[in-house]
């Protein structure tokens, strides 16, 4: 969810990772400008059954520290194969 609500493709320099740990789901996600001077890193930790929930929140917070100017990303578009 958290690369999707970016707007990421798959040549978008995002990365998202998720644990669980003690009931507890952890993800943080990153954005970096393609020459990898600027870097964005996000983390949260929820329910396991509020994982898209979570991924979002994770995505708007990248949003509004900068993401998108950072990356080339398109927030709201959902890339298919």
């Amino acid at each position: 969810a958290c690369l999707a609500w970016l707007g990421a493709s798959c040549t978008s320099p995002v990365a998202a990772y998720a644990t669980l740990d003690a009931g507890a789901l952890k993800l943080t996600a990153l954005v970096s400008s393609d020459d990898g001077r600027k870097v964005l890193r996000v983390s949260a930790s929820g329910p396991p059954d509020g994982a898209e929930r979570l991924g979002r929140q994770v995505a708007d917070s990248l949003l509004e520290q900068g993401a998108a100017s950072i990356a080339p990303l398109q927030p709201g578009k959902t890339w298919r194969a």
